[in-house]
């Protein structure tokens, strides 16, 4: 893709294929931290991050990298950026629900507890997604500074 000076959506666009590998590096172990801070794991530490990292990158990164992909053809349609982190705070949701039925029906959870994991997911999807979107935003700014000596505002004006 050729970025012309002063196109906004010339260097996001060409991001947009990160958006995915972004998304799908962070939100499992957000979800796994929240997780493990709601569920009051003591004591919090650094070994404990650890050993929950491939379990959540095992159950979570398919989902995630599935959110990404919709997000950016999202994006590329128009969305707005509140619709699209609605939309993926109801696939976190949705997906962790996925998770959640087969355990519920199979009588291996009980309770009212693990209902948390889903709003869980939501939250860490629209987190991930929102900082993922920071970070192109400040990518792009990089690059057009680099690349022309200005900022995007200077060719407005």
């Amino acid at each position: 893709m050729a970025l012309r000076k002063g196109s906004q959506r010339g260097i996001a666009g060409a991001l947009m294929p990160f958006h995915a590998l972004i998304l799908t590096l962070l939100a499992p172990p957000l979800a796994g931290v929240q997780l493990l801070f709601l569920m009051g794991a003591r004591p919090f530490d650094l070994s404990l991050v650890a050993s929950m990292l491939a379990p959540v990158y095992f159950i979570g990164a398919a989902p995630a990298f599935l959110a990404g992909r919709l997000d950016a053809m999202l994006a590329s349609s128009g969305w707005s950026v509140a619709r699209r982190l609605a939309a993926i705070a109801a696939i976190g949701g949705a997906a962790g629900g996925v998770i959640l039925a087969p355990l519920y029906i199979a009588g291996m959870m009980h309770g009212a507890l693990p209902l948390l994991f889903p709003l869980v997911l939501a939250f860490s999807a629209s987190l991930a997604l929102g900082f993922n979107m920071v970070l192109v935003r400040i990518i792009a700014a990089n690059v057009r500074r680099f690349l022309w000596g200005t900022s995007h505002d200077e060719h407005e004006n």
